[in-house]
């Protein structure tokens, strides 16, 4: 009888180190593609608006960033001339799916820091940088992702604005959350099954 209990428990720890072991690998996978993400974004806003010559306005950015206007910007039927309409397209193509994400806002500020737009409601401020820099922040409901970056004009190579793109990562806290239940929930019944067949 204490054999299979110290078999039974044996199996429970094994079980719990897995688990701990399949949890780290999951979370750090998760957080890597929501960095990546985050990165791609500051880097794809940034290339976008590094053919301004001065300092960043709304009519330099919203032009540039919100993607239905450069679509109809683009658009021959909407009698408009067609300026940089490949990279228009490959812009739409891969920041707009991140755009239309709830946990993801971009900003956009002047070089002074005064804000220019946002495509949701900013629940971080900026911090000025000098270069990109991605970071873990917590900030009251804000637990995810910052990336800042500046933005230098490619003509003058002077500074003209920032770039923070926030992931509040809604997804991966939900996936997390599932993940952790699960564990419980097994580490429970590997508990108690060991104990119960061998009282049996």
């Amino acid at each position: 009888m204490k054999w299979a209990l110290t078999v039974g428990i044996g199996i429970f720890i094994t079980f719990l180190v897995f688990s701990m072991v399949v949890y780290g690998a999951t979370r750090q996978i998760l957080v890597a593609q929501e960095r990546n993400t985050v990165k791609d974004t500051v880097n794809a806003v940034v290339q976008r608006l590094s053919p301004v010559r001065s300092n960043l306005t709304v009519a330099d950015v919203v032009p540039r960033i919100d993607v239905s206007s450069a679509q109809d910007k683009d658009d021959p039927a909407a009698g408009a001339m067609p300026t940089e309409t490949s990279h228009s397209s490959l812009f739409s193509d891969s920041v707009l799916q991140k755009l239309s994400r709830e946990d993801i806002t971009v900003s956009v500020y002047d070089r002074s820091g005064t804000y220019v737009f946002t495509s949701h409601n900013a629940s971080v401020d900026l911090k000025k940088v000098s270069d990109l820099q991605l970071s873990d922040e917590v900030n009251g409901d804000f637990d995810g992702i910052v990336g800042r970056a500046p933005v230098h004009s490619g003509s003058t190579g002077k500074l003209i604005g920032y770039i923070q793109v926030t992931d509040a990562m809604n997804a991966f806290h939900v996936t997390m959350r599932k993940i952790t239940a699960v564990i419980y929930a097994s580490s429970i019944l590997r508990y108690y099954s060991p104990c119960c067949w061998v009282m049996s």
